[in-house]
C-alpha cells in the first residue's frame, strides 16, 4: 500500500544527485521546497530556497510554523544535527523525516541524531556502493533515487542502497 502523497515537503541537498526525488515528489502532487546553495539549479515547478546547511540559523530563518509534512535531509557531517535543529519548527505534528546518509553511515554510531520531535516518523537511507563481476562502483543518481523514494512509502526505519559490506572493496 502507497503513502498518500505529502501536501508540502522539503529537500535539503536536492539539486544534485536527490534531483529525481524533488520530481517524485513534485509530480506526486507536493508542493516541495529545495533548500539549496546552488537554488538557481531546482527543478521546474518546485519553490527554491537559497541557503547553506553550514550555517542552520540562516536556514531556520527561512521557515516558520509547522507546515511540511516530508523532509528529506542531504546534510554532511557536522552540520546534521544543527539543520535538524533548524528544520523541526518547521515541520508538520508527525511528520516523515528521510535522513540520507554516506556509506560511512553504516556504522550505527555514526547515525546519532537528537530530537526535540518524538512526534516524527524518522527514517534512514544509508547509501553503499554495487559490487559486480568483481569490482565495485559507487551507487548511480538513479539507484539513489530509487532506494529514498522507496523509503518515503517503506515504513522499515532503515534501507540500505546497495552493500556496505565488506567495508574494504568500498571504491
Amino acid at each position: 500500500m502507497r503513502s498518500p502523497a505529502p501536501q508540502e515537503s522539503v529537500v535539503v541537498g536536492g539539486t544534485g544527485m536527490l534531483r529525481g526525488v524533488v520530481e517524485h515528489l513534485r509530480d506526486a502532487g507536493s508542493r516541495t521546497v529545495v533548500v539549496s546553495r546552488r537554488a538557481g539549479r531546482t527543478v521546474e515547478g518546485t519553490t527554491a530556497v537559497a541557503a547553506d546547511w553550514t550555517d542552520p540559523r540562516s536556514l531556520a530563518e527561512q521557515f516558520t510554523g509547522g507546515h511540511f509534512d516530508v523532509a528529506v535531509l542531504w546534510v554532511h557531517h557536522p552540520y546534521r544535527q544543527g539543520v535538524v535543529e533548524a528544520l523541526e519548527p518547521a515541520l508538520a505534528d508527525g511528520a516523515l523525516v528521510v535522513h540520507v546518509w554516506g556509506s560511512s553511515a553504516a556504522r550505527p554510531r555514526a547515525r546519532t541524531l537528537v530530537s526535540s520531535r518524538p512526534d516524527l516518523s524518522v527514517r534512514h537511507v544509508v547509501l553503499g556502493f554495487v559490487r559486480e563481476e568483481g569490482a565495485s562502483r559507487w551507487l548511480s543518481d538513479d539507484e539513489i533515487v530509487a532506494g529514498v523514494v522507496r523509503a518515503l512509502h517503506d515504513p522499515a526505519p532503515e534501507q540500505v542502497v546497495g552493500v556496505v559490506e565488506p567495508w574494504d572493496a568500498r571504491p
